[in-house]
């Protein structure tokens, strides 16, 4: 099976191998958001240690940049981690000979702006434990994301598959960043 043209590599982890990948391909991501058994952390990258000191509590974990994205995911614990890297910046190579509307790398992405659940009229008590900023949702949760404080938006890329009658299907999705949307 050919891979799509935004996936730079892919493979398999067993969990004992996970965290030393993770820590190997850190560089150049920004941030990262990690879904835990116990927890759901949004940090900054240098603080990657936090997820992979506790890799057997990890499920899914998504390490970004603007243009890249290192995903790895899991059903339960103890189960092998399935891992890609999306790249936007090698679309354009992989789709160079396919002609007309296909070679266009832009016709393979679809940028997402979405508004995060924000109440901004109530600030939590809580102190930052990796240096961003409190939030607190409209239904009263509180999360941290390592973001300035006039952001209120995440940025995603979309990525279209098409079949064989040239009918697009999003398939799958990276976090590219975090913004202002107004």
């Amino acid at each position: 099976m050919m891979k799509d043209v935004w996936v730079k590599d892919s493979g398999i982890k067993k969990e004992t191998e996970a965290a030393a990948f993770i820590e190997q391909n850190a560089a150049g991501y920004e941030m990262f958001i990690a879904l835990c058994t116990d927890r759901m952390v949004c940090a900054k990258a240098e603080h990657i240690k936090t997820v992979t000191d506790d890799i057997a509590h990890l499920l899914d974990l998504r390490l970004f940049n603007s243009d890249s994205e290192l995903h790895m995911v899991r059903t339960m614990m103890g189960a092998d981690f399935t891992w890609r890297i999306a790249d936007d910046r090698i679309i354009a190579e992989n789709v160079k000979d396919k002609g007309d509307f296909f070679n266009n790398p832009e016709n393979y992405m679809l940028p997402v702006t979405q508004k995060l659940d924000i109440d901004g009229n109530r600030t939590p008590e809580q102190n930052s434990k990796f240096g961003g900023r409190m939030l607190r949702t409209t239904g009263g949760g509180i999360y941290e994301l390592p973001v300035e404080k006039d952001t209120d938006a995440v940025e995603l890329v979309n990525y279209i598959r098409y079949d064989d009658n040239g009918t697009a299907n999003i398939v799958d999705f990276r976090i590219k960043g975090f913004t202002k949307k107004g």
